[in-house]
């Protein structure tokens, strides 16, 4: 998994292989003022690599009931130039088969 922080596969790029969960916010994005950023809500573009998986966010984890789930799949070797708003504002990327 290729991702991009610029649509159509330019800009910051950060790679991912092998089947698990990846919090997004866990990787390092860019530093500003000693602050660093995760990449958390800054996916742009993506090109899947031979995985599966999923990208997603979850609403209302906080707010006492069931959290709604915001999720854009795709398959081994697909290209998106322009991620969907699910991809674009996920917290979480699964590679693999399985839902969180």
């Amino acid at each position: 998994m290729w991702i991009f922080d610029q649509e159509y596969m330019t800009g910051n790029e950060i790679c991912f292989f092998g089947w698990g969960l990846a919090h997004l916010k866990d990787y390092v994005h860019q530093c500003i003022g000693g602050s660093c950023f995760g990449w958390a809500g800054y996916v742009r573009s993506y090109w899947a690599g031979a995985d599966a998986g999923f990208f997603y966010y979850l609403v209302n984890v906080d707010a006492g009931v069931y959290p709604e789930f915001h999720g854009e799949s795709f398959t081994p070797y697909k290209y998106v130039g322009v991620a969907g708003p699910a991809a674009a504002f996920s917290t979480d990327l699964r590679l693999g088969p399985s839902r969180p």
